[in-house]
């Protein structure tokens, strides 16, 4: 086939490619170019000098440089707009309490007018953009990659996200209310999997497996803690005195291992339907050989995925304790072990859905149902 017969039939696709291009490109003009929707001033790095202010002592004898950035920096929104202000930058070498500016960066500030002169204050870093471009590639690539699935893929994440910040309005100093979260970790099921599996039979196999999945995980959880004590929540570092603490550790817990049980259940149902849809007559012997296979081959890998997860968001604050005189056990059992709980009620969920979603997949399409529909 030559090069114009293959894009000739394939024509679609590059039309389909070349539209999305567009569109990031687009994105991206826009993401970089949108201080003027800001009602915050928002200035831009245009020169720097840095000059070296002595040196600091950490309390276990370690020594870092400090340095003092001299910058100038154009407004680019706000009725000062265009005009150049300065303003300086402390930094250490390790930047773990302070921030080192480079030239171009834009970033967020107060600005003030005195005798004619302009003054920077309560200076952050502007740090959507990078932010908007990783979603754009995100939602780019979906579309591209799965079409449609993908589309929906995004529409579910967006109400997810929406229901969520609802939810959030009613955890109050007294309670986490957990009926409104009760609801919500159905609509969260109900809406993921639907939009994204479609309405089959599979997805309603998956989603009373979740639930009910989710459901005895919160009654072993509550009898252990009955029958053990209460986890030591002060040594969270979201500690606040006049939070419930408790109901905030479990329902974060809860939320954390949802996706990984709603991915379990739709694997196992999914590839239930299959098999009955190949073969309506296969035995239920072989059919139960074929969900323990399945299972053996994802359990593994989920519970190394949850615990790659839950230790990569807790890396930083790792390095940073080591690297400050704290040794490797004091880290764990104080700064990591509500991580290390989550993981273990997250591989929980992932061991007990897995057979449940068997039993489940197993009534739904031996008992009357030939084929998914």
């Amino acid at each position: 086939m030559n090069f114009k017969a293959l894009l000739k039939s394939n024509n679609k696709l590059i039309f389909k490619f070349c539209l999305l291009i567009g569109c990031f490109l687009i994105m991206t003009l826009f993401i970089f170019n949108n201080e003027s929707f800001y009602k915050r001033t928002i200035i831009k790095i245009t020169d720097i000098s840095t000059s070296n202010a002595g040196v600091n002592t950490s309390p276990t004898g370690k020594t870092e440089n400090t340095f003092v950035q001299n910058i100038k920096a154009k407004i680019l929104n706000g009725k000062y707009k265009g005009h150049t202000v300065s303003f300086d930058n402390s930094y250490s070498e390790s930047e773990i309490t302070s921030v080192k500016y480079n030239k171009g960066d834009k970033l967020f500030a107060s600005i003030k007018k005195s005798n004619d002169n302009l003054t920077a204050t309560n200076i952050s870093p502007k740090r959507d953009s990078f932010l908007f471009l990783l979603i754009g590639m995100v939602m780019l690539l979906l579309i591209f990659t799965s079409g449609r699935l993908g589309f929906l893929t995004i529409i579910s994440v967006i109400i997810n996200i929406c229901s969520f910040i609802y939810c959030m309005n009613f955890i109050t100093e007294d309670s986490v209310n957990f009926p409104v979260w009760i609801c919500e970790i159905i609509l969260f099921t109900v809406v993921t999997l639907i939009l994204v599996s479609g309405f089959h039979i599979k997805t309603l196999g998956a989603i009373i497996s979740t639930l009910a999945s989710v459901l005895i995980i919160a009654a072993l959880y509550y009898v252990t803690i009955y029958a053990n004590g209460d986890l030591p929540y002060d040594m969270q570092q979201y500690e606040v005195a006049s939070l419930p603490l408790k109901d905030i550790f479990f329902l974060s817990s809860l939320l954390g291992l949802l996706g990984a049980v709603m991915d379990n259940a739709i694997t196992i149902n999914t590839a239930v339907s299959e098999i009955v849809a190949t073969n309506p007559s296969v035995s239920y012997s072989k059919l139960v050989n074929s969900i323990y296979e399945i299972i053996y081959d994802v359990m593994g890998t989920m519970i190394n995925v949850l615990f790659f997860a839950y230790l990569s968001s807790s890396l930083p604050i790792i390095i940073l304790k080591l690297s400050n005189g704290y040794n490797l056990i004091s880290v764990f059992t104080i700064d990591y072990i509500f991580d290390i709980v989550r993981f273990l009620i997250g591989s929980i969920g992932i061991v007990i859905s897995l057979p449940i979603s068997g039993i489940i997949a197993v009534l739904l399409f031996k008992k009357g149902f030939r084929k998914c529909e």
